[in-house]
């Protein structure tokens, strides 16, 4: 019935918005069920939900997801079984079918579908068959080409035309903020995007690609910020749902979600996991591979870049950053774009840095501390790293580093005695200059009483530009001048 309004809607001069109409279509592809394969084809060849109004002076249409379509209905067709269930689907439509032979009402594959999964035998499903999509399967298909031959040009210009429609597809999906795009969780869209960079880079190096990534990234980076712990859940989740790994739990009835909340908490963070490795193998994998992406090829894009720094974001969990950053050790002065190294009023390197900072002051705004596995691979990598990094001390990944660093001495210094001894561990060792650096923006943050992520980034920033001279206060010294000045500033307030 769904089907029959939907497609008399598209008669219609339409009396209701296109948007809504499209967006019911879309929620409705991923709802439909074996056996409804018909339904799923007479859907995607309707133009009219896959038309966009532009009005340049005149009305134009233009269309949007076509290589997206035609993947669908080819996989709905692809193989003989695929064949023989859109054939008996036709015929329970009423349709002529595509085969003759064929009984239209029984050798039943679809029917025994919903009675197999409430038996729990989910080996007996034809893997093979492509419905039901689900709510995600926009986002899912991007990296459905992936597994096709990579070394066939003809297939790669395939696999890259695909993919483009299914990024232009979302991207007008989210900027018309239609309801179909509530349908997943920002952290999910997150990580099926940022699988998108596992294809081969004959379609990454695309420039329409990059073009297109960049705008989803923007739009799910900043809902990101706003809700960073579900974000961070919803991604890994769906990484581990994605994965093959999730099958075989699947099967042995283990309770995924317990694996995901021990994924969170600090046994796990701190590395004392408790569980067999096996268990974090698809978060761990994806990770890796992304990195050697990165590493193999990805560094030169811009998109790329944004990519991983994702995976340091505040909210994701600190076994994904601390992977990441270990990875990549070697080449993080590479987390930089072009752009913001042109910049020299460094506002691009503002624009993220408040992203990725875990807060200001702890002890102002209620921001958590980073992790001291974190502070430790970072403090680590400013007096070992690259001849890049430590000779030009700038871009993304020192500022982020001195400013976590200096965030956490100044937090420890005035409020967690038992912290003050593991930073002094890490700092004491550190060039000079490096080291003034952290202590000029740990006194500035307790001077202008940061607190936000915001406020942190700007003084950060501000300090870069500073001609600070080198440091040879002490470590206790300073944390002693660190107390003063906050201890100072609380008595002068209440006096």
């Amino acid at each position: 019935m769904a089907i029959k309004i939907l497609l008399l809607s598209s008669k219609i001069t339409l009396k209701r918005p296109l948007k809504s109409v499209q967006s019911f279509s879309f929620s409705l592809i991923g709802k439909l069920q074996r056996g409804e394969e018909a339904k799923a084809v007479q859907l995607l060849n309707q133009d009219m939900f896959f038309t966009v109004i532009i009005k340049d002076g005149e009305m134009k249409k233009s269309f949007i997801g076509s290589s997206l379509r035609e993947l669908i209905i080819t996989e709905l067709s692809e193989n003989p079984s695929a064949q023989a269930q859109l054939d008996h689907s036709n015929k329970l439509e009423g349709h002529p079918g595509l085969m003759q032979e064929r009984a239209g009402h029984f050798g039943l594959r679809s029917l025994r579908v919903e009675n197999d999964v409430m038996l729990g035998n989910p080996d007996q499903l034809d893997e093979s068959l492509t419905l039901p999509l689900g709510n995600e399967w926009a986002w899912k298909l991007i990296s459905s080409p992936v597994a096709r031959n990579r070394e066939d040009k003809d297939t790669l210009t395939k696999i890259s035309m695909v993919v483009k429609s299914i990024l232009q597809f979302l991207l007008y999906v989210e900027e018309s903020g239609m309801d179909f795009s509530t349908s997943l969780d920002t952290g999910s869209k997150m990580y099926y995007l940022l699988n998108s960079c596992l294809h081969p880079e004959a379609v990454i190096s695309d420039k329409e690609y990059n073009e297109i990534f960049s705008k989803l990234f923007s739009l799910y980076q900043t809902s990101a910020a706003v809700d960073g712990d579900k974000t961070a859940r919803s991604f890994i989740i769906t990484c581990y749902e994605h994965s093959k790994y999730f099958q075989e739990y699947t099967r042995d009835r283990a309770n995924y979600d317990t694996l995901s909340d021990l994924f969170f908490t600090d046994k796990v963070q701190a590395g004392d996991i408790g569980l067999s490795s096996k268990d974090f193998k698809a978060f761990d994998e994806f990770v890796d591979d992304l990195c050697a992406a990165f590493m193999d090829f990805g560094a030169q894009y811009n998109f790329f870049v944004y990519a991983i720094r994702f995976l340091l974001s505040p909210y994701m969990p600190v076994r994904v950053r601390n992977r990441t950053l270990e990875n990549l050790k070697d080449i993080l002065h590479l987390l930089t774009t072009e752009c913001e190294s042109k910049d020299k009023e460094k506002k691009e390197l503002k624009k993220c840095l408040k992203y990725f900072y875990a807060g200001g002051l702890p002890f102002l705004d209620h921001s958590k501390r980073d992790h001291s596995s974190t502070l430790d691979i970072l403090a680590s990598v400013l007096k070992t790293g690259s001849f890049d990094l430590l000779q030009r001390q700038e871009g993304f990944f020192f500022l982020y580093a001195v400013g976590s660093l200096a965030r956490n001495l100044a937090s420890n210094a005035v409020k967690c005695e038992c912290g003050v001894k593991s930073m002094k561990r890490r700092l004491s060792t550190l060039k000079k200059d490096v080291w003034a650096k952290i202590l000029a923006i740990a006194i500035a943050t307790i001077k202008e009483k940061c607190a936000s992520a915001d406020h942190l980034a700007s003084i950060v920033l501000r300090k870069y530009v500073e001609d600070i001279p080198v440091c040879d206060l002490e470590f206790d010294e300073a944390v002693q001048n660190l107390r003063d000045l906050h201890y100072g500033q609380t008595s002068a307030t209440s006096k």
